[in-house]
């Protein structure tokens, strides 16, 4: 069959490709103008009509590719007569229109996934208060739209309107008072609702209330506050307000290494919480005593550790050298999600122990270094 000739499964294709890369903006159009004429308008997909004397050189070819969309009785097909002078009047298929979105999906295989996508947005069009951003925010998630399940996206409505009519709630996540909806669902859906919730009010939050940072802290030294149990979990401002005057402390990426130290003179241990070791920077009695971070010898660790150094610069790091890595490295496993980041806080020595951790896409986690090594490192002994 001549190149130019494109058959109905090629044509398709192409309207296929069309919709795929505008049915959002389509539906985000008609979700304002249901009326309008969207642009880009939908597809028209030429068929290559041969020439005359490509006609005579290849008729049977050419005959079979007009039986071929003529048993398709397909609606968009558009015929036209060509009137050459050694064959006679022909009527050839010309050309596949879509005139209209719906259509485009219909040819694209597709009529499932534009009617839940433009009922969705429509939905949500009508739903939500109109801002200049809505649109953008529309398109922005109309795939996660389309995937919700169809509770889902009822949660998701119930979710929208009540945070719209209730703006300053001051609530906890957990007292939203929206059938069927609890927190895990909530942080599941988190950007979809904070981005659709923004776009539609202006408001950059939800208007909830935040639970307070807690953060675990143990007394190495129990003659520092007797009256005080060696082991707390407190939110920050709680922990700030204790009267303590440590000599040392020490900041721990891992729980079970925070609940395996000694007791030791003069010396307070926390918890950092992973990336949450911020939240140190609102313990004053912190901002004046020497601090030492151990973290896991991963991409993670030292980020944490740049993190840190960021609220708190004067703190040092033990453990988080080349040195450690190398002498335990056997114990190392792959790290599955390494970070890439810029970490300008690190020194030289943690940045020569990044690099060759980065380069050997290991992990060595805290707890599998020997305690013996952890103990003397640490000056617990």
């Amino acid at each position: 069959m001549p190149d130019l000739m494109i058959e109905p499964p090629a044509a398709c294709q192409r309207v296929a490709a069309s919709y795929q890369r505008n049915a959002t903006k389509w539906a985000v159009q008609l979700a304002y103008s249901p009326n309008c004429q969207v642009d880009p308008a939908p597809p028209v997909v030429g068929l290559g009509v041969p020439t005359e004397a490509t006609a005579l050189s290849q008729t049977e070819q050419i005959a079979r590719w007009v039986r071929v969309w003529d048993r398709l009785d397909e609606p968009a097909l558009q015929w036209e007569r060509r009137a050459w002078s050694n064959m006679g009047s022909q009527l050839v298929p010309a050309r596949l229109v879509a005139t209209s979105p719906s259509e485009a999906a219909r040819l694209a295989g597709r009529t499932r996934h534009w009617t839940k996508l433009q009922s969705r947005i429509a939905e949500l069009r009508r739903l939500l208060p109109s801002t200049d951003d809505l649109p953008a925010a529309l398109r922005r998630h109309a795939r996660g739209l389309v995937e919700l399940a169809a509770p889902d996206f009822q949660r998701l409505t119930n979710v929208l309107t009540w945070l719209a009519d209730h703006p300053t709630s001051g609530l906890l996540v957990r007292q939203l008072p929206i059938r069927g909806v609890d927190t895990k669902w909530i942080e599941r859906h988190r950007s979809l609702v904070n981005d659709l919730h923004t776009a539609a009010t202006g408001r950059a939050d939800l208007g909830l209330a935040k639970a307070p940072v807690r953060l675990r802290l143990r007394l190495l030294d129990p003659a520092m506050a007797p009256a005080l149990p060696r082991d707390v979990e407190a939110p920050v401002a709680q922990l700030s307000a204790l009267d303590l005057r440590p000599k040392r402390i020490l900041v721990l990426e891992n729980l079970q290494s925070l609940l395996s130290l000694p007791a030791t003179p003069g010396t307070v241990a926390l918890s950092g919480g992973g990336y949450g070791v911020a939240a140190l920077d609102n313990i004053q009695w912190l901002h004046t005593t020497p601090i030492t971070y151990w973290g896991d010898l991963d991409t993670h660790g030292f980020a944490i550790l740049n993190r840190l150094r960021s609220h708190l610069p004067d703190a040092c790091s033990t453990l988080m050298d080349l040195d450690t890595f190398e002498a335990h490295r056997d114990l190392a496993v792959p790290e599955p999600s390494p970070v890439e980041a810029n970490l300008p806080l690190l020194t030289a020595d943690e940045h020569i122990a990044y690099q060759a951790i980065v380069k050997a896409g290991l992990r060595l986690e805290q707890e599998r270094l020997p305690w013996s090594t952890v103990i003397q490192a640490l000056q617990l002994a």
